[in-house]
């Protein structure tokens, strides 16, 4: 079985290809752009959500599509990107 030795005038170096470079990592980072504080109340055709800090309301008829609604609201009002968004809900 023949195996490649290194001489004296080589280096594993050389036996790169020149200028290759390992593409870099990219690791998702989590960005929060603001929280807002939503107050949620039962109602009779949904849940209410008033979003004090920006002095608006918005509704839901489902009580797990309240946060999305509420950043919906928030995002259309200012201007901030949907991802950005953060709530907390205080029922």
């Amino acid at each position: 079985m023949h195996t490649h030795t290194l001489s004296r005038h080589s280096s594993a170096a050389s036996l790169r290809r020149p200028n290759t470079r390992r593409p870099r990592r990219r690791t998702a980072v989590q960005v929060m752009g603001q929280c807002f504080d939503i107050d949620v109340a039962r109602q009779a055709g949904g849940w209410l959500i008033r979003i004090p800090e920006i002095d608006a309301v918005t509704h839901s008829s489902r009580r797990d599509e309240v946060e999305f609604a509420a950043r919906e609201c928030i995002a259309g009002r200012t201007g901030i990107p949907l991802g950005y968004i953060a709530v907390r809900i205080r029922d």
